[in-house]
């Protein structure tokens, strides 16, 4: 760098020096009036009980700030903040639903300074709603697995319902309260204060209203548990035309809770009869429990879904071959019949599909000797369907020694 560009230099920081002073000067010895928009300066709202008392509810999320226009000598305008200004709403008069212009006032301000908005009058849109409420009944969420061998039967709830109010827009956007519990390793009765939120028919939770009460109290009942099989019962029977091809529960196993010496007399849980003859095709119906004295089924289940499968009856009729067993090496055998005709019904759907080879038929020859003898004759059938006739109940058997 050469010496005359260093001359430049120079002269350009001594210029902005002598500016500086001379700002000092005229700030520090002159001090003139100057006027500055202080923006966004905050605004209270006072004497809000006017707005419940006028069945109105203020709409959330509001912000109230206006910009003020100051003037005052220049140090105290350049250091005067939105926080040195005290700026109030009354809310005192007559309010209304949707949009409401309230006159602002200036209760104090930053030391040194006027404000001079345009006109004098300054105002802020406060948006308000009716004021509602609603009760809406409380569920408790059950967060958690008990204890291996345990259960929880239905929480017990104070109070059952919760009171909502708040601005209508909000208010009526609620569907249901809930409390959330946690029961992680519980071997005994839990009991516990939680907080209720209130959610909409989404499922997602609403904000902005006041809940009473905030807090509910909980009590779970923890008892010892036992897994055992449904049994469906019925009474009557089906039109002589249609036959119950399948029974199918809902639930096949359900869990049970309660006291150790009452589980373990307890083998199954049974349905309530159901009338059979009340049907005449493939239903499915609600048919309640028939629950011990002291006992309780895990989720709270009072009754279950079974589908009763009805067909029509179809009857046929098959030749099927007779086993004869324990012969004896020593003696010749003469049968009299070699086949029984077996007649059966069933569901038509699977008649088709039954032949001889479904049906045993025996005759027990042991310790016979030589003669004739009438022996009677063992059918096993499959257990879907109803063996009306055989052809035969015995079989003459001739017996010779060789």
């Amino acid at each position: 760098m050469d010496y005359k560009d260093k001359e430049q230099i120079m002269a350009i920081i001594a210029s902005l020096f002598i500016a500086f002073i001379l700002w000092l000067y005229v700030m520090g010895e002159k001090n003139p009036i100057q006027t500055k928009v202080i923006q966004n300066v905050e605004v209270n709202l006072v004497n809000t009980e006017n707005i419940e008392e006028s069945n109105l509810a203020l709409i959330p999320n509001q912000k109230f700030t206006v910009d003020l226009t100051v003037t005052g000598r220049a140090l105290d305008v350049y250091n005067a903040k939105p926080e040195d200004f005290r700026l109030e709403a009354d809310m005192g008069g007559y309010l209304k639903k949707g949009d409401n212009n309230i006159p602002v006032e200036v209760k104090s301000t930053a030391k040194g300074v006027q404000v001079v908005n345009k006109n004098g009058y300054m105002s802020i849109k406060v948006k308000l709603d009716l004021l509602v409420e609603k009760t809406v009944p409380i569920t408790i969420n059950i967060t958690g697995n008990t204890k291996a061998g345990y259960g929880y039967v239905k929480p017990v709830v104070r109070p059952t319902e919760a009171l909502i109010s708040g601005a209508a827009t909000y208010v009526n956007s609620v569907a249901s309260a809930y409390g959330q519990m946690d029961i992680s390793n519980a071997q005994s009765d839990v009991t516990s204060s939680i907080p209720i939120k209130v959610l909409d028919k989404e499922g997602r939770i609403v904000q902005n209203v006041t809940i009473e009460p905030k807090f509910i109290d909980v009590f779970v009942p923890v008892k010892l548990s036992k897994t055992v099989p449904v049994v469906v019962k019925t009474k009557d029977e089906l039109p002589k035309d249609k036959v119950l091809k399948a029974i199918k529960a809902s639930n096949e196993t359900l869990m049970i809770l309660g006291d150790a010496n009452i589980l373990k007399k307890i083998d199954s849980i049974s349905t309530v009869e159901f009338d059979l003859s009340n049907i005449t095709s493939s239903v499915t119906k609600d048919v309640p429990l028939d629950i011990p004295k002291d006992i309780d089924v895990f989720g709270g289940i009072k009754s279950i879904n079974v589908d009763f499968i009805v067909e029509n009856k179809v009857e046929k009729t098959i030749s099927v071959p007779i086993e004869f067993v324990n012969k004896n090496n020593d003696y010749t055998y003469n049968f009299e019949k070699e086949y029984v005709e077996v007649t059966f019904t069933g569901a038509e759907s699977i008649m088709k599909e039954i032949d001889q080879k479904d049906f045993s038929i025996t005759a027990d020859l042991k310790d016979l000797g030589e003669g004739t003898y009438n022996v009677p004759i063992k059918l096993q059938a499959p257990s879907y369907i109803q063996v009306k006739s055989k052809s035969i109940e015995k079989v003459f058997v001739t017996i010779q020694k060789k």
